[in-house]
């Protein structure tokens, strides 16, 4: 259903490219800081492909280096994979270098000695972060509505008869 134009007097108006960059810039910081967390664990309570996070020692970092994409940090993320006496073994995304092929999916196994491990935690979904996300994506939604111009015609001044018809093709 149509409503009719608002006046411009009522204050209404329409989004500027310069708005439309600031809602697109809120929107990505909002979405940027996801809905999920780390939180302590302990490595006998982790269950194989759970999503770990382990911090290293600079040590450790040194050791294991080689192995891992060269953007990494001694924070390591990846999915759990087993645990021993002497160290832990996690599944780490390394295709990041290759997005748009085959190896896009590629995983590389870090094995992780236990006396490097600063910490270990496990992903969770934070209740906080995502209620932050709903409202961020709430308001947006809020924003567009109430700037968005919808209801004036895009092509004004169009008021004459409709052209004829095209003539039929003829094949010859």
């Amino acid at each position: 259903m149509l409503r009719p134009p608002i006046p411009a007097a009522t204050g209404a108006r329409r989004m500027d490219a310069r708005g439309a960059a600031l809602v697109t810039l809120i929107a990505l910081l909002v979405a940027g800081q996801g809905c999920y967390g780390y939180a302590p664990a302990d490595p006998a309570g982790l269950r194989p492909s759970e999503p770990v996070r382990i911090v290293v020692d600079d040590r450790a970092f040194r050791r294991i280096a080689p192995a891992l994409p060269r953007d990494a940090a001694p924070r390591l993320e990846g999915e759990f994979l087993r645990a021993t006496d002497d160290s832990l073994a996690l599944s780490v995304w390394i295709g990041q270098a290759y997005r748009g092929t085959p190896f896009e999916t590629a995983r590389q196994i870090v094995t992780v000695p236990r006396e490097g491990i600063i910490a270990i935690e496990r992903r969770r979904l934070s209740t906080r972060r995502t209620a932050l996300v709903a409202a961020g994506v709430v308001g947006l939604v809020a924003y567009l509505v109430t700037h968005l111009d919808f209801t004036s015609d895009p092509n004004p001044g169009g008021g004459g008869t409709p052209p004829p018809p095209p003539a039929p093709a003829v094949v010859r």
